[in-house]
């Protein structure tokens, strides 16, 4: 809850990243026909990019309990396909061998831009460093080295 609030943007992809996993563990308990989401579970998963065919059951509230008929069942709905749109295109799940949410992103993660390395992000500048700069450099580099250098 309180990783990562130093950095610039305060948590926010920390709160994103698990948000991502409770979705798509969410998703994949739907399709084996073990939960049945809110409306409100159901739209932001929706707007997450998973995939849902029309007129899926919700329960009201988070702890009520689903009539039997409101489980997911592949034969209700013939051709549907599980997949979640990422960067604009449809990245079917295979929710029997991708249970987990890393196996299923890690095949896309190939595909696209090398990851940053995260804990050295701060930009690169060009450094023009004059002689007088240089010279300053060394003075206080001497002035370290006698204060805190080996006696």
């Amino acid at each position: 809850q309180h990783k990562n609030l130093h950095h610039p943007n305060h948590g926010v992809e920390e709160f994103q990243r698990k948000r991502a996993i409770r979705e798509f563990r969410d998703y994949v308990q739907w399709l084996k026909g073990n939960y049945v989401p809110t409306e409100a579970k159901l739209k932001a998963m929706m707007e997450s990019g998973f995939v849902f065919p029309n007129e899926v059951k919700t329960v009201n509230k988070p702890m009520d309990v689903a009539n039997p008929d409101d489980y997911f069942k592949s034969e209700t709905f013939p051709g549907f396909v599980a997949a979640k749109e990422i960067n604009q295109k449809l990245e079917t799940i295979d929710f029997e061998s991708e249970h987990q949410l890393e196996t299923f992103y890690t095949k896309f993660l190939s595909d696209g831009p090398p990851v940053e390395d995260e804990i050295n992000n701060t930009p690169k500048f060009e450094e023009k460093m004059t002689e007088a700069d240089m010279k300053e450099v060394k003075y206080y580099e001497e002035l370290l080295r006698k204060e805190f250098g080996p006696k």
